[in-house]
């Protein structure tokens, strides 16, 4: 039962708000300007499918929970975007740590100058177990058409200030006003974190103190006409891009004290409530059906790597993902291996458990994929975890991270979705518990290399065999690709839309060999344009990985984030046609970015009838600030220049 000067502070704290919002200049529920039911498009971003007229939430912050109130009322312009009359809420709603309560909402259109209102009917409203700790609210808006408004507010709660979500200006849809307003106790401390390069049109504080003198402060955060967040190549996953404010609980007062203690809620009282956990600690040493015989074959293999590769492949191929990440399980390891399906920690954690009772020291470790943002070393929750992958050191400078959920993921290699985040390698023994947090990189550039023989004829046609081999994540890049489109299409993705290029007869080797690379192997037909007679022009950097430049926009809204380490190879050796000679040939060249961490190498030679090209590029970092966008727009435009440079061949005459 909260104290009696809580119980003031937040009853103060709540009227507070009830001014805020009041003096804003911004419309309740339900009060909608007729102007914004005429509207036909967005002012700052014509071609917009809908515009968040309003993005409102009022937050009360003490000692013992958050409550905040949201509005946000949206206009759709047209059919392109009814998908976002389909609203899902999600929530942690174990031990009742979040709640969403008071949800209204409501479709707002204007038919032959008269307002017409459709309530979402309550009993339309219900709630989805995403699993047994998380729930989802979902609802679907009525009657809604070109031209509609709708708009919804609820109140969400949660008992930890440290759980204070991260406040975004900026989503998938052009925003015309975003606001949050947070009133916070003279209980908590924050910090924050500001990303965005749009100024605020609001961003101030008002101190007030109550009858016993207690200072509360009450922060308004405004910004207005963002433009939705376009994904640029090469930006970051998730949202860590998105204009907005992220808060850090720095420390809470005690209350009735005046004495104040660090957040509670930090990464060892984390990894401790963890191990504490039934569906993660208490699923670390549990007996899985026909593990005897699992064991005593695992014994037969030569050297740890097999071993490692093999139960890894076993559990990957055994078991089927749900589709759901998380760091706990849901029914149990045992009960999903019995029905070989299971979320990504009941999997990962079945492999440590077969891994342990097969004598390799393994750890569990708590991740955040790139989609869902980093581990932040400074931010803790269990919120900002959603996976559980196991930890296998090999010696002080190499280790295998394994996630077996992933179809596409290998044994001996870091997956793709963890790269550059940080993950929590849990020692767990029955007496203490231990935890170190580790930096996933990969060091290794991921390599490409392209070979093409080919010749080229008097008609203007190239006919030849291109041999693309591929390791790591280009190689289940490639196999995913495979899997989805099917072999019929599959060669279209290498066309890139020129009509004028036919490809066939492929064949791929290696694509479940984890230590190989994967090797594709197929014919191609291509028709050269010519400028003039007598002429053939023909560009010998041909099924280059990327054939177009993905920086050609002079500006941009985002660092820049490769993923990882590259390096691409094509070599080609092109016969000339008879009765013609080399006219230009590009000369050798070495590109580099002004600090080097990129380059590109081109080396061409005529010999013997035929033209030998070879192009490097290698790249020796992975991300680049904002700033230095510039510099990486310039080196790519003369690249880009350089590749397509072409050899030109006369006639003899």
């Amino acid at each position: 039962m909260k104290k009696p000067l809580i119980i003031l502070l937040s009853f103060l704290c709540y009227l507070n708000q009830a001014q805020a919002q009041s003096t804003s200049g911004l419309q309740p529920y339900g009060k909608i300007d007729s102007a914004d039911l005429r509207m036909t498009k967005c002012d700052f971003e014509p071609d917009a499918n809908a515009l968040v007229l309003i993005d409102h939430a009022v937050a009360d912050i003490c000692a013992d929970s958050v409550v905040i109130a949201f509005h946000k009322r949206v206009k759709i312009f047209n059919t392109n975007a009814h998908d976002e009359a389909n609203i899902r809420l999600e929530y942690y709603s174990a031990d009742d740590f979040e709640r969403i309560y008071a949800l209204e909402a409501q479709t707002v259109r204007m038919e032959n100058n008269k307002i017409i209102i459709t309530r979402v009917d309550p009993q339309m409203i219900y709630t989805e177990s995403t699993d047994k700790y998380r729930k989802t609210l979902v609802f679907a808006f009525p009657d809604v058409k070109p031209g509609s408004i709708i708009e919804y507010q609820y109140r969400w709660k949660t008992t930890s200030p440290s759980n204070m979500p991260t406040w975004h200006f900026q989503e998938h849809l052009p925003t015309r006003y975003s606001r949050l307003d947070a009133t916070m106790s003279n209980e908590v401390l924050y910090s924050t974190i500001r990303r965005g390069y749009q100024p605020f049109v609001l961003d101030t504080m008002n101190v007030t103190l109550n009858a016993q003198q207690a200072e509360y402060h009450t922060y308004h955060w405004a910004k207005a006409n963002v433009h939705s967040f376009i994904k640029e190549p090469y930006t970051t996953p998730g949202n860590v891009n998105f204009q907005s404010i992220m808060f850090r609980l720095k420390a809470v007062k005690i209350p009735g004290h005046q004495i104040w203690q660090a957040d509670n809620d930090t990464w060892t009282s984390v990894v401790h409530g963890m191990i504490r956990h039934d569906d993660f600690g208490g699923q670390m040493d549990e007996t899985l059906a026909k593990q005897d015989t699992i064991i005593k074959h695992v014994k037969t293999l030569k050297d740890r790597d097999a071993k490692i590769a093999w139960l890894f492949n076993l559990v990957k191929n055994a078991m089927t993902w749900n589709k759901e990440d998380a760091w706990y399980t849901d029914k149990g390891v045992r009960s999903a291996w019995t029905k070989k399906t299971g979320n990504s920690a009941e999997i990962n954690l079945i492999l440590y458990n077969l891994l342990v009772h097969s004598g390799i020291p393994a750890y569990p470790m708590a991740v955040s994929t790139r989609d869902n943002g980093a581990i932040n070393l400074y931010r803790a929750g269990y919120s900002h975890i959603n996976k559980t992958v196991v930890y296998i050191p090999v010696d002080s400078t190499f280790n295998y991270v394994l996630d077996a959920s992933g179809k596409y993921n290998t044994y001996n290699d870091l997956p793709a979705e963890l790269v550059n985040t940080y993950g929590i390698k849990i020692d767990y023994a029955k007496s203490e518990v231990r935890y170190e947090m580790l930096l996933l990189k990969k060091t290794d550039p991921v390599r490409e290399m392209v070979a093409v023989e080919a010749e080229i004829k008097p008609d203007n046609q190239v006919t030849g065999q291109v041999t693309i081999s591929s390791m790591s994540y280009e190689k289940a890049d490639y196999h995913q690709l495979y899997d989805e489109l099917g072999a019929p299409k599959y060669l279209d993705a290498f066309r890139m839309d020129d009509n004028n290029l036919k490809l066939s007869d492929l064949k791929m080797e290696n694509m479940d060999i984890d230590t190989l690379p994967l090797v594709q192997t197929f014919n191609f037909k291509l028709a050269l344009s010519s400028a003039a007679d007598n002429y053939i022009y023909f560009t010998p950097g041909l099924f280059f990985s990327e054939q177009k430049n993905p920086f050609l926009r002079e500006g941009r809204l985002s660092d820049i984030d490769f993923g990882h380490l590259k390096g691409y190879t094509l070599n080609g050796v092109y016969k000339l046609p008879s009765g013609y000679k080399i006219d230009a040939v590009p000369e050798n060249t070495l590109l580099n970015m002004f600090d080097k961490s990129i380059s590109l190498k081109r080396v061409i030679s005529v010999a013997d009838g035929s033209v030998s090209v070879s192009y490097q590029i290698s790249f020796r970092r992975v991300t680049y600030q904002l700033s230095e966008y510039p510099s990486l727009h310039d080196f790519y435009k003369k690249m880009y220049e350089i590749l397509n440079e072409p050899v030109v061949l006369k006639k003899a005459s």
